[in-house]
């Protein structure tokens, strides 16, 4: 099963101050990381949404194998659009597809496998990592949707549309415990990007 990965990158980064997806780890960016895990985890034909910074300016530098851009011009609407934008931008929805914002960084490509396979394994609407830990349960990302999901949010409403909504009401959700921290992973601000970097330092490129 060939799956397809949409990468949530349209969004202003007011408190950060410049494009999340710039964030540098050594000689790469953040989005090269994303692209790379992805790729690494099965995932084929990668599609990066755009937004409040112009396609041209992410994907500068990015290799053009098996990723492409797309423009989200009702970007100031929310993720919700953003998603909406990157399905509709798929070639095929046979395999259904995976979503990660870009600001969830470091995923292991290991999870990616498993959510991957996960997927292939019954008739599941979607599959949705789960972090446990001392009695709490956190669900994070990315989050693998199946084609008929697909087609309900892609026919919802851009302005009252909620993927968690759309999610509730699946019949079919497999939750994929895991111990990896990193579907909770949350960049907003320069101080957080302090605490997950690999070595600790800011950069935008």
């Amino acid at each position: 099963m060939k799956v397809p990965a949409i990468i949530l990158a349209a969004g202003e980064s007011k408190r950060l101050g410049a494009p999340k997806a710039e964030l540098s780890i050594g000689k790469k960016t953040l989005l090269d990381d994303q692209i790379d895990r992805l790729l690494k985890g099965g995932c084929h034909n990668i599609v990066v949404v755009a937004g409040a910074y112009p396609v041209s300016r992410l994907s500068a530098g990015v290799p053009g194998k098996n990723v492409s851009f797309v423009a989200n011009k009702q970007w100031r609407l929310g993720q919700f659009s953003s998603i909406k934008c990157g399905l509709r931008a798929l070639k095929t929805l046979s395999g259904g597809c995976l979503i990660l914002p870009v600001d969830v960084p470091f995923v292991p490509s290991g999870l990616i496998k498993k959510i991957l396979s996960g997927a292939a394994k019954d008739r599941f609407d979607a599959v949705i990592p789960v972090l446990r830990s001392r009695g709490t349960r956190a669900e994070g990302h990315p989050i693998w949707l199946a084609r008929h999901l697909i087609n309900k949010v892609i026919k919802s409403n851009t302005k009252t549309g909620r993927l968690d909504r759309i999610l509730q009401l699946a019949g079919n959700v497999l939750f994929l415990e895991t111990r990896s921290t990193s579907i909770l992973n949350n960049i907003n601000t320069i101080k957080d990007w302090k605490k997950l970097s690999p070595d600790n330092t800011f950069n935008i490129i």
